[in-house]
């Protein structure tokens, strides 16, 4: 299922602004995998933050709310870049897990900041190792035991976004549970680009066949670019 959203400013008696993807033209919604491009949310308040609340719906309607309608909070602040995660069923009886994450997106001479968010809800475990696999596939772990549904934030050597510092990635990058199941490896080198940071993001197909019994897993890598969305250009640029 896929689903669009509205948003206006808490408390605010004014109609909300959306649906936001139908009126950028991406009428399909966003679907699970998709990742947006950042939307622009004014922060009168000069930098102390302004709460807005955000309905999330299955997409395919002209107007706001309608069917599996869910309402949360998210507080913005001005010259600040945040990822909001929808992840799990979005249902009339059993809502999403949403959470945001502040993102980093400083410059980072010579090199690649990397970021994990687990995103998996539907899967048998409770905790993921992200690494690279290297000369005669030897794993060497990057983050450990990170749990649903958190980022890598708080593992060593991290800033407090939960962003690496790494050199260029030019090898693969497996999710894996207790080092022996594992997800398709994603090559991040096609894309990757020194002085930025990218974010790996592991969620849940729908499919069968997952990590730990469940449903299909999937790792994907989301280079954290600070483009906005517009029409006809919605999208992240994502592997």
């Amino acid at each position: 299922m896929a689903l669009d959203f509205c948003y206006k400013p808490t408390g605010s008696s004014a109609q909300p602004t959306g649906p936001v993807l139908a009126n950028l033209g991406a009428t399909q919604g966003l679907s699970a995998g998709d990742v947006t491009r950042y939307f622009e949310l004014d922060d009168p308040t000069g930098g102390l933050g302004t709460s807005y609340d955000v309905t999330a719906f299955l997409a395919g309607g002209n107007s706001c709310g309608g069917l599996g309608a869910q309402t949360f909070s998210v507080t913005v602040y001005g010259g600040h870049y945040a990822t909001v995660v929808v992840s799990g069923a979005l249902s009339l009886t059993a809502p999403p897990t949403i959470k945001a994450f502040e993102d980093d997106l400083s410059s980072r001479p010579g090199e690649t900041g990397i970021r994990f968010i687990h995103a998996d809800g539907d899967t048998a475990y409770a905790t993921v190792e992200v690494g690279v696999l290297g000369a005669s596939n030897i794993f060497d772990a990057l983050f450990t035991a990170v749990t649903y549904p958190n980022s890598s934030a708080g593992q060593p050597d991290v800033d407090a976004n939960g962003y690496l510092a790494h050199g260029p990635v030019t090898t693969q990058l497996q999710a894996r549970v207790n080092s022996v199941t594992s997800t398709p490896a994603v090559d991040s080198a096609h894309g990757s680009a020194v002085n930025q940071a990218r974010t790996f993001f592991l969620y849940d197909t729908g499919a069968g066949g997952g990590l730990g019994g469940g449903s299909a897993s999937k790792l994907i890598s989301c280079l954290d670019d600070g483009a906005v969305a517009s029409s006809g250009d919605v999208f992240a640029s994502c592997e």
